[in-house]
Parts: structure tokens; sequence; C-alpha cells
């Protein structure tokens, strides 16, 4: 034991003797490490978060959307109408739907003028929106709408309690003007942190008669029931749609492809960002390298005297080695630390910024792997120092 505790003791005072050069090549390691340790911290929180805000709104269900509708200004399929909703709901498996048109609409409220996305909302039971589909849940103030009701509406949270759509926001039971026709806000939905927040939502029969449109929809949410998978009933209703609209000419989603498409692009974002963090780490190995061999010309004679009075090169290359591993671990545990509080600050940021369904998750098991890579990779790093080291003429390092 006290052996294995000398192999570490020793690097470790060998260390203390170059202070300023030993913390100038540990400063490097740090800030690789730091924005690594953000980039997997970052990456976990996102997939987490998406992951969570579906569960909260349930994952048994299917997104229909046209093609064509993706773009908010583009001209939807004219057989993209509310009668799919009974074709939808036919399917043996599916236990409602309801629908949407999406349109970016001119809104305006004490002679202050803006844009904001307008949503159509068309169900026939709106009871069940409340207790199966939890649209009312969310809600911060207000209620939700009543059957038949008109000229009301219910927002999302950035256009009451931010400046973005007004600097001097309305207030619940207030009225805004729509295309220039009067809604009385009768709800405002609680912060999400994603573009929900900039929506401005109204019964479909008033949709209507703003756009003038008959039938037209652009999304269609449907609910499958509880014993039955959205992935097996996914291909029967595929099937119908293609008969109905054309294979090309809509979009079927479940929310396991919503999450897979959030966590490819973050994905694609955070392989960019690594090997930005990588190209650092590895920069820093180089200036490790070099200073190992700085370290082994300084200590020439040290290095002959161990030899002499009994170490093997082996055990001489190991210290030399163990040396410079301890430097990518002191550096990978600063390095963990300041990349905590990066990441808080990111978070926070984000919060400020209006990305509150961004929650913080970091993944503590990746924390050790991190630790013991920085390790291993900082010795291998004082390999080839060390194997010279060992090289060295014993009589020769001792005239020095």
């Amino acid at each position: 034991m006290s052996k294995i505790k000398s192999f570490f003791l020793l690097p470790f005072l060998f260390l203390t003797q170059q202070k300023a050069r030993s913390w100038l090549t540990i400063i490097g390691v740090v800030i690789s490490v730091a924005l690594i340790f953000v980039i997997l911290s970052l990456s976990f929180s996102f997939e987490k978060s998406i992951v969570s805000v579906f569960e909260e709104f349930g994952t048994n269900h299917l997104y229909v959307s046209s093609s064509l509708s993706l773009n908010t200004n583009a001209v939807v399929d004219n057989n993209f109408k509310l009668n799919l909703l009974d074709v939808v709901k036919n399917v043996n498996g599916v236990d409602d739907a309801i629908a949407f048109k999406i349109s970016r609409g001119y809104v305006s409220f004490k002679n202050q003028n803006s844009f904001a996305n307008i949503m159509g909302f068309y169900a026939d039971d709106l009871k069940k929106v409340y207790t199966a589909y939890l649209y009312d849940r969310n809600l911060l103030e207000g209620r939700f709408f009543n059957k038949k009701e008109s000229g009301s509406v219910i927002v999302g949270y950035n256009i009451v309690y931010s400046d973005k759509f007004f600097d001097k926001p309305p207030s619940l039971k207030k009225t805004i003007y729509i295309e220039g026709k009067p809604f009385k806000i009768i709800g405002v939905y609680k912060q999400l942190g994603t573009s929900d927040d900039d929506n401005i939502y109204m019964l479909y029969d008033d949709y209507k008669k703003i756009y003038n449109i008959t039938d037209q929809i652009d999304f269609i949410d449907i609910l499958v029931k509880e014993n039955i998978n959205p992935l097996d009933l996914k291909p029967k209703i595929k099937k119908i749609l293609d008969k109905k609209l054309g294979e090309d000419n809509y979009v079927l989603l479940t929310p396991e492809n919503i999450i897979k498409s959030f966590s490819n692009t973050i994905g694609i974002i955070n392989l960019v960002l690594f090997f930005i963090a990588l190209i650092s780490f590895i920069v820093s190995i180089v200036g490790i390298t070099n200073t190992m061999f700085t370290v082994v010309v300084e200590r020439e004679k040290t290095i002959s005297i161990f030899r002499s009075v009994g170490f093997t090169k082996k055990i001489v290359a190991l210290l030399l080695m163990i040396e410079s591993g301890m430097i990518t671990f002191i550096g990978g545990i600063l390095g963990v630390v300041l990349g905590f509080f990066l990441f808080k600050i990111v978070i926070f940021a984000s919060y400020k910024a209006g990305i509150t369904f961004l929650q913080s998750y970091i993944p503590y098991s990746n924390i050790f792997y991190l630790l013991i890579l920085s390790f291993i990779i900082g010795s291998l790093s004082g390999l080839l120092p060390s194997l010279i080291a060992t090289k060295k003429n014993i009589i020769e390092g001792l005239r020095k």
C-alpha cells in the first residue's frame, strides 16, 4: 500500500516544485473539460426536458399536419379539411381528434400593433378536451372556452406577460383586435418556454369569419385510446390518409418522432461544439507533452539518481506518466467545477430569455468517466517523454 502511495506522492511533489508551468498547462485542460461538461449537460438536459414536456401532455397522441401548412404562409391542400376528423375518429383505437388552423395575424391593443400566431381550434366535445387533452390544465389564469362561445381568445404567456408584442401588454378580460375584429381575453396559458407562448387561440367558427375560409385545417391532434400503442395505430391511419390525401401531402408523427427530430438537431449542434472542445483538449495535450519534455531535460540528474539507487526504467517512466496524468486530472476536477457554474449560468440565461421548458439535468455518472478519461489521456501524453527519459545515460546524468 505504501509503495502505491509513493507512486502518486512523488509525482505530486514534483508538480508542486514547478507551480507556474504546471498551472499554465492545467488552465488549458480546465477550459477544455469545462466546455465538454457544459456540452454534455446541455445535451442531456435538452433531451430530458423535451421528454418531460411530452409526458406532461401525454404520449398517447398522433399528429397529422399538411405538408404545405408547415409554412404558415403556404397555400394548404384543399383536401385537408374538417371532414378528416370524422375519417380519423372512425379508425378503431382512436379515442378522439381535434383540429387547428394556423395563420400569422395582425393584432392590436390600444394603438399598439403587432403580429402573432392565430390558432383556430375545433373540437366536437369541449368537455373531452378538458379531461383527455388537458388543454385547460396549463391555464395560468382565466378559463377555457364554453360551447359555441364567440368573440373570445385564450392567449400564450408572452402576449400578456412580456413586451415582445406590446410595450404595454393587455391583461385578462381586456379586449384586443385581431385583423380589426374585437376579442376578449378569457384565459392566459402558463409559460411553457416554447413558441406556444406566442400563440393566440380562438374557436374555429370565429377563425372562419376572420379569414373567410370554409373548412380548411392545418393540423390534427389525435388522442389514442389508453390500451393502444400509438406506434401500432400509426400504420392504420397512414393507410387511410394515403388514400384520402396522397402520401406526399401530409405528415404523420408520434411524440417519439418529434423527440427524435429535436434530439437529432441538438445532436448535430452538440457534435460541432464537441469537436471544438476536443480540438482545445488536443492542444492542451500537446502542451502537456511539451511540458513533460522540458521536465525530462531539467530533471535529468534527478532521474539518474533514482536509477542509480535502484529505480527501474519502468518505474521511472511510470512516475513521469502519473505526473502527466495528474496535470489533466487536476485540470479535469477544476474543469468540472467551472463547467458546473457555466452550465447553471446558461440555464439561468435561458430561463430569462423565456426558454423555461429547459430544466437542469446533470449526468453525474459522466463526471466520473470524464475525470478517469482525463487522467488516462494525460498519462498517455507523457508516454513519449517518459520513454526518452529512461534512455538517458545514468553516468552522464549524474555529472550534470
